[in-house]
């Protein structure tokens, strides 16, 4: 086999490792970009079922529902919290999965 031939071969094969790695680099962007969309799917799911929740005034009519009132409200103002709390965590589970090495 001439110098010809031996540098084709070294050349078609240096093009090959190449490409498989840009290949390789393609899947794994991929993989992130799944990963992301499937994330974003899940924030968007808690965003449109944080639009349902309707708030209805109550007002108390007689003195013997004024209990009741204060329960329903006390009620509401737990599930506000827990909301926050939720939200909090997310936000902080969100942030700590951030990569810095790459900045």
């Amino acid at each position: 086999m001439s110098i010809e031939g031996w540098v084709l071969l070294a050349t078609s094969l240096a093009g090959l490792y190449i490409l498989g790695l840009i290949f390789y680099r393609v899947a794994l962007a991929g993989k992130r970009l799944a990963k992301e969309v499937s994330k974003a799917k899940g924030l968007t799911d808690d965003f449109k079922s944080a639009e349902a929740l309707d708030a209805e005034k109550l007002t108390p009519s007689t003195a013997s529902e004024l209990p009741e009132l204060f329960r329903a409200r006390r009620k509401r103002q737990r599930q506000k919290d827990e909301q926050a709390k939720a939200r909090r965590r997310r936000l902080i589970k969100r942030i700590s999965e951030i990569e810095i090495d790459k900045r």
